[in-house]
């Protein structure tokens, strides 16, 4: 079995660093993909609202990034005061984050099991001392099915998700994490509450 930093060499084409500009690998090894302009939702990409919001906001992040944290936790107020809102989820892991990318694979795990969300939010809450061992401690705390999560992890069943995520991102030119879409608006960075209203009341 491939290590993650392995897997990670494979899967990463280029890595979105926070706000830094991304670094691609050499062209002879770069995949090709057809560019997009817009990102595509599908059932397997996590998600909370209602399919039928009047606004779809997606979001590229990183579990270890602390821009990442700071949108996810205005995105969960904005969630919590607007009832027109659907949020969806990429995984956008950086190299430059150790447990980014099993963190990715662990949190498509635990959606297997209806936990997304609450996976989510205990990693960003835990991101600067996430450990491989507090990945499966927070399946526990979340009383997930023990094996079936730890299958899923050791197996990386849910890497080719995090390979389709990153790759669509690469499609979108992306160039640093988080970058949300908000209706067709690409924001880059971190964002507050307010913002966020404003971009959305823009969009409808």
């Amino acid at each position: 079995m491939l290590s993650f930093a392995a897997v990670g060499a494979i899967v990463l084409g280029f890595y979105a660093i926070r706000l830094e500009p991304i670094r691609k690998q050499a062209p002879s090894s770069t995949p090709v993909t057809t560019p997009l302009t817009t990102p595509t939702i599908t059932f397997v990409d996590p998600s909370r609202g209602p399919t039928s919001a009047k606004v779809t906001i997606v979001e590229f992040a990183d579990f270890q990034c602390e821009p990442c944290a700071a949108t996810a936790k205005a995105l969960a107020e904005l969630m919590a005061v607007r009832t027109d809102i659907r949020v969806v989820w990429k995984n956008l892991p950086s190299e430059s984050h150790a447990l980014a990318l099993p963190a990715a694979v662990a949190s498509l795990c635990a959606d297997r099991q209806g936990k997304f969300w609450e996976y989510h939010d205990a990693l960003f809450a835990e991101r600067a001392s996430l450990s491989f061992e507090r990945l499966r401690d927070i399946a526990f705390d979340l009383k997930l099915d023990q094996a079936a999560f730890a299958s899923c992890l050791d197996a990386q069943e849910t890497l080719p998700l995090v390979r389709r995520n990153v790759e669509e991102a690469q499609a979108l030119g992306l160039t640093a994490s988080p970058t949300l879409f908000i209706g067709s608006e690409r924001v880059v960075g971190a964002v507050t509450l307010e913002e966020l209203e404003r971009y959305v009341d823009e969009t409808r």
